[in-house]
């Protein structure tokens, strides 16, 4: 029965959109007991209902104030209805709630829907300045994830109209020799942004060559510049697996508002920007950070509603970790023998959990959908600088 997903026995008392008290019980009954009528439904007193039912659902209102509520149950004698009586609730719009919970899980197809945008938005303005954005990816090494992740990219921006490409360096590739080439693209104009694929050779100082990337051209949103930007809430670039994550949610009409989110994980990529993003005006979410010092971590994913794991550990999240009505958004790709996993240990977390992304296919798409948009936002953004500058 959907009410049974869309409310546990164990959750505090949830609010709908309106900021109203979700009824936890109609007519003594909680919507989520196994004692719940079944062969009834449940109706709005001032609307009478039609034709007998014979399957249990939940009627969304008209209006958005009830005066009554009514079990209706079957007759099995005289396929009659019996209406019951019950005292002055609130709406509760059950089926709306399981629903957009449960979108989260088309991760590839929203992903999708994000490609087809930007590929439409690059040939509106290849169209009005004959300009097609840009990428350049820069691949150090032989990292055998890397040259996957570099590949998809290559494919997505090739789908979605732009262009790309890739500068492979060896894996003894000098500091020097890495900072000359990003000053290069810094420097060419027909490069709108550029991409280095982490993790880099361990011999290299990452921070510094993240810090190389023009600000205009970090379509991965590292630069200090762009961090700060998106901590005051005027972002020029989002992270894009942390924009990913929102986008999700925005798309599936997941409400982040009043929220307790648990983010799991403190790294600069992921962890930090996906909490910051969160506290913002507008996701209004409140926001624990777990890390490796936390204590009893499960204790506090227990009482979150959303949870996003981004901690790097096959499996760390187990499935009793999680309430039946949390949404969990897994960030973590991890390369076992066979196989790729979530730090969501999936199997014990999908039949328990109101939503989960899966590992692989889940946000990793979303991921390159953003890096798409964010190519395209930063050659939108160079040629109003040179349109600013000539002017």
């Amino acid at each position: 029965m959907l009410c049974e997903s869309a409310i546990s026995q164990d959750s505090p008392r949830q609010r709908d959109s309106s900021h109203r008290y979700i009824p936890e019980k109609i007519g003594g009954y909680r919507l989520d007991s196994p004692d719940f009528p079944r062969n009834c439904r449940v109706y709005r007193r001032d609307r009478p209902p039609a034709s007998t039912p014979h399957h249990c659902h939940c009627q969304e209102p008209r209006s958005p104030t009830v005066k009554s509520w009514s079990i209706v149950p079957r007759s099995p004698r005289h396929n009659t209805v019996i209406p019951l009586r019950l005292p002055i609730i609130h709406t509760l719009n059950v089926f709306r709630i399981f629903q957009h919970a449960c979108s989260v899980n088309r991760c590839k197809q929203i992903a999708e829907q994000c490609r087809l945008e930007t590929q439409r938005q690059v040939q509106a303005l290849h169209q009005r300045t004959g300009i097609t954005p840009h990428l350049a990816a820069i691949l150090a090494g032989d990292d055998p994830a890397s040259q996957v992740y570099v590949r998809n990219k290559e494919k997505a921006c090739a789908k979605a109209g732009l262009r790309s490409t890739l500068h492979r360096l060896p894996a003894d590739v000098t500091q020097q020799q890495l900072l000359a080439l990003i000053h290069s693209l810094n420097n060419n104009p027909d490069v709108h942004g550029i991409l280095v694929q982490l993790p880099l050779p361990k011999h290299l100082d990452t921070v510094a060559i993240l810090d190389a990337v023009t600000p205009l051209k970090d379509v991965d949103a590292f630069h200090p510049e762009n961090v700060g930007l998106m901590l005051q809430g005027r972002p020029r670039f989002l992270p894009c697996t942390p924009a990913g994550v929102m986008r999700l949610l925005s798309v599936s009409r997941i409400p982040t508002a009043g929220r307790h989110a648990v983010v799991i994980g403190r790294s600069d990529i992921v962890g930090k920007p996906m909490a910051a993003l969160l506290l913002q005006k507008g996701a209004d979410a409140t926001v624990t950070v777990c890390h490796s010092r936390t204590p009893d971590i499960a204790t506090l994913c227990r009482t979150a509603d959303i949870v996003v794991a981004a901690v790097g550990i096959p499996h760390f999240v187990r499935g009793d970790w999680l309430r039946p009505a949390a949404i969990v958004i897994d960030v973590g790709i991890n390369r076992l023998a066979d196989k790729l996993v979530g730090d969501v240990d999936f199997d014990a977390a999908v039949g328990h959990v109101a939503a989960i992304t899966p590992v692989p296919g889940g946000v990793g798409p979303m991921t390159i959908a953003m890096l798409l948009e964010n190519t395209l936002n930063a050659a939108r953004l160079q040629l109003n600088h040179e349109d600013s500058a000539v002017s």
